[in-house]
């Protein structure tokens, strides 16, 4: 999987989340929600250490990461994040 991010929400996720050294925003399936490729889940993000991590996005001192857990998640499929301006906030687009 490749995991790609526009500035803003680059930004964003810098804003909201104090990361320290060995952190990483860890991306994940939740229950409730919607994406295009699953019904009933949407994109997790929590703060986390790098651990068991699957597949990894750096930018500067933004990591965005999985865990092998995230699998049946993301398997075959590409993640972009990109900013809505009107709701002020990263969205996430998934392609095979």
């Amino acid at each position: 999987m490749k995991i790609t991010i526009d500035d803003r929400s680059a930004a964003w996720f810098k804003d909201e989340f104090t990361i320290a050294s060995g952190q990483g925003i860890h991306l994940f399936g939740k229950v409730y929600g919607k994406t295009t490729i699953h019904d009933g889940f949407s994109v997790g993000v929590e703060l986390a250490p790098l651990t068991n991590v699957r597949d990894r996005l750096q930018q500067d001192d933004l990591v965005l990461f999985t865990e092998n857990e995230d699998d049946w998640f993301f398997a075959d499929h590409d993640l972009s994040i990109k900013f809505n301006a009107d709701l002020q906030e990263p969205e996430y687009f998934f392609a095979e």
